[in-house]
């Protein structure tokens, strides 16, 4: 869910981040997926929340689910969830036009 939890930006699925962690530091999570709600949208960023994510056999891709703050803001209905795949090309770094927005590790 989110970070800091308030009555605007509470946990729901477009509000969800994934993570990573890995050995040898357990301690320190990672963010996968960038979040850029804010126009003009950062290009490899996600506008909303990802959920149950998936390595592929060689662990060189990672697929989830996702679903698009932007959208559920302007009419929930239309906020239909849908499948996306991350790469490890390079990091995703939007502006923080928004006090939610964040980097991620992938592309």
């Amino acid at each position: 869910g989110p970070e800091h939890p308030d009555s605007a930006w509470q946990y729901d699925f477009h509000h969800r981040r994934g993570v990573i962690v890995s050995e040898p530091d357990r301690e320190l999570a990672i963010t996968l997926d960038a979040l850029d709600i804010t126009a003009p949208y950062t290009p490899g960023a996600l506008r909303g929340g990802s959920h149950v994510h998936v390595f592929s056999p060689d662990g060189s891709r990672l697929s989830f689910t996702y679903n698009d703050h932007v959208m559920h803001e302007r009419d929930p209905a239309r906020d239909l969830r849908n499948v996306g795949v991350a790469v490890p090309l390079h990091g995703v770094n939007p502006p923080k036009q928004h006090p939610r927005e964040y980097d991620g590790s992938h592309y």
